[in-house]
């Protein structure tokens, strides 16, 4: 009894190695990955080459961002919510609804893409209702584009049973409308895109307006009501030579739920910085933002959107901003709840954690230096180990220590060291 009493004091000397290795595995988890996936569309498409953007930007912090293409983009979200899937980032232009996106959250909407509609003059189309009967440009199956408009013209009564749907890429869209093999070509797209201002100012071309763009956007809410404004195209030849009703879908980069904090504020900050100008149909410094409905805004993200990047970031070297970031921020947090609650507990006159802990330790040594007294010979000496645990119990409960949590002397301090002169007094006298 006496042996196991020791030894459990001697285990104590162990806490502290123990805490450090701790905080060496919190510190190792905590460090952001070396590397992330992002997924985006088909090559040179806006998500494309806004991942490239990204990446280049990732570099200069030390990480490496893998870029993978798919043509499906209405997948890509599914890969990000995959938690097996090595996607980490993505990007989303579509209707969420009917997704399964439990494990996802946005960075930011950087873009309201206009779905153009760029059709041969000659048919002075009106309305979507128009389209009936035409041969039309939708892009690839599973392409945002494709599924964006099918939707949209189904709500007029214009599908595949009455119209000719071409599952042609961009490229070729654009090669077909403007030789007037077709009739109408759809494009998701940026207006600041270069083809697009080109097909805007072709003598031979018109761009079709929605002019009930207002009731569609309050039937698919993942859509804006938006116009071309007059002149956006070409200021001198003032193309288009009026305002453009038109709808538009917000572009949102999304994560993982789980992506590093210190990666998701570096991301978000450089999409602030390239996304919060002007363009045809959003004023500066309106995004990036939280425009997809179905979607949380990551919390960091947030806070870059609306405070820009954290100093910490500034001062420290990436690496040692995102430990801070990860860890710091919340390990101060926790110490101030723990601080309000003790002193809460204290206030209504209960133990506090603290003192409960400092209760239990106090028992503890107590029945330590009992177990030496009940156990000492007259006749011998104390052993090593006892006497080495009679001067740590003199110093550890010395009557002039003050404890960190109160700045003031301890009563249960001060208890323990009577206690702790008395019965060291004793084994003295036992000797």
């Amino acid at each position: 009894m006496i042996m196991r009493s020791v030894n459990l004091f001697s285990i104590f000397r162990f806490v502290p190695i123990i805490l450090v290795l701790i905080v060496v595995l919190v510190v190792f988890f905590s460090l952001p990955p070396k590397q992330i996936v992002i997924e985006t569309g088909p090559p040179n498409g806006f998500f494309d080459r806004t991942a490239h953007y990204i990446q280049q930007k990732l570099w200069t912090y030390g990480i490496e961002a893998k870029i993978k293409n798919t043509l499906k983009t209405i997948s890509i979200v599914e890969h990000v919510n995959d938690i097996n899937s090595s996607v980490d980032v993505g990007f989303v232009a579509q209707d969420l609804s009917n997704q399964n996106i439990g494990n996802v959250s946005s960075l930011g909407s950087i873009m309201i893409e206009p779905l153009f509609a760029f059709y041969r003059r000659e048919l002075k189309l009106a309305s979507p209702k128009n389209l009936e009967g035409l041969t039309i440009a939708m892009g690839p199956k599973g392409g945002g584009t494709r599924v964006l408009a099918e939707n949209l013209l189904n709500s007029f009564g214009v599908n595949e049973k009455n119209t000719t749907f071409l599952p042609i890429t961009q490229l070729q869209s654009i090669a077909e409308i403007k030789a007037g093999r077709i009739d109408v070509a759809f494009f998701l797209q940026p207006p600041e895109t270069e083809y697009i201002k080109k097909l805007g100012t072709h003598s031979e071309l018109a761009l079709l307006s929605f002019n009930n763009s207002e009731a569609i956007s309050r039937n698919f809410d993942y859509l804006k009501n938006i116009k071309i404004p007059e002149g956006g195209f070409d200021l001198e030849q003032n193309l288009p030579s009026k305002d453009i009703k038109a709808i538009g879908i917000p572009v949102t980069v999304v994560g993982k739920k789980s992506l590093d904090p210190a990666i998701a504020v570096i991301i978000s900050y450089i999409l602030k910085e390239r996304f919060s100008g002007a363009t045809l149909v959003t004023d500066a410094n309106t995004l990036p933002a939280d425009l997809e409905p179905r979607l949380y805004l990551n919390r960091n993200a947030e806070k870059v959107f609306q405070n820009g990047l954290p100093e910490i970031f500034f001062v420290f070297p990436f690496k040692i901003a995102a430990l801070l970031w990860n860890i710091g921020l919340p390990l101060l947090s926790f110490l101030g709840i723990a601080i309000v609650i003790n002193s809460f507990y204290r206030s209504i006159g209960f133990w506090s954690p603290v003192e409960l802990w400092q209760k239990a330790r106090l028992k503890n040594d107590l029945k330590i230096l009992e177990n030496i007294r009940a156990s000492i010979d007259p006749e011998k000496n104390p052993s090593v180990l006892e006497q080495e645990t009679i001067e740590k119990m003199s110093q550890k409960y010395d009557i002039g220590k003050v404890t960190i949590h109160q700045l003031r002397p301890d009563p249960l301090v001060k208890t323990g060291h009577a206690e702790v002169a008395r019965l060291i007094k004793e084994i003295g006298r036992t000797q």
